[in-house]
């Protein structure tokens, strides 16, 4: 049996890097991963640069579930990232959990399971108020998922840091303070499997 996932998120899921000169989706060693493991699956990739949490997610989510239902299909996981840009642009913490509060709400009411990513660091200049924001809604995904079983989390930032790191780690992973390269998003990607087949499998 095929199982299938979508994942929905910003350029970081788009796999935005070299200044938009290049796009590698996590999604593709995610994919191989799960192909090199023998399992079925359906791997759907809704990146958007530019995307936030609070205006545009819920439109895009609703209509990958529309175009998956045309097709007599449901997801079985929802990965959901964002939150980046929202944090960048100022937005209320608790504003942009509730956002992603409606898309958990969304996707298991279509009977899938969602993977809940906490939102990556960044380096940049002038990121104190972003940083403070970013971890506030960090620890309001933490918490709500801990509370409800149709929700993995997986904390992403934990696991893909940019400032923890020695210095030729960052430079193979990280392209700007706030995308990565190549190498970056195919180790993203094994990252989620590996959280994700986990599951899959108990």
């Amino acid at each position: 049996m095929t199982t299938s996932i979508l994942l929905l998120g910003d350029s970081l899921t788009e796999g935005y890097s070299g200044h938009g000169t290049v796009y590698h989706p996590y999604g593709i060693q995610f994919r191989k991963r799960f192909e090199e493991a023998g399992t079925e699956v359906e791997v759907t990739i809704e990146g958007q640069s530019g995307a936030r949490v609070v205006s545009n997610y819920e439109n895009r989510l609703r209509r990958a579930i529309s175009k998956q239902t045309d097709k007599g299909k449901k997801f079985d996981y929802v990965v959901i990232l964002g939150g980046t840009n929202d944090v960048f642009n100022m937005f209320d913490s608790n504003k942009i959990f509730s956002k992603l509060k409606e898309l958990y709400d969304i996707c298991e009411n279509h009977g899938a399971i969602v993977f809940a990513l906490t939102i990556m660091e960044m380096e940049l200049t002038y990121i104190d108020e972003p940083e403070k924001r970013r971890k506030e809604v960090n620890e309001l995904i933490r918490n709500y998922s801990a509370e409800n079983d149709k929700i993995i989390f997986c904390d992403l930032s934990k696991e893909l840091p940019i400032k923890s790191i020695p210095k030729d780690q960052k430079e193979l992973y990280w392209d700007d303070g706030v995308h990565l390269t190549v190498e970056g998003y195919d180790h993203m990607g094994d990252i989620i499997f590996e959280a994700l087949y986990s599951q899959i499998k108990k």
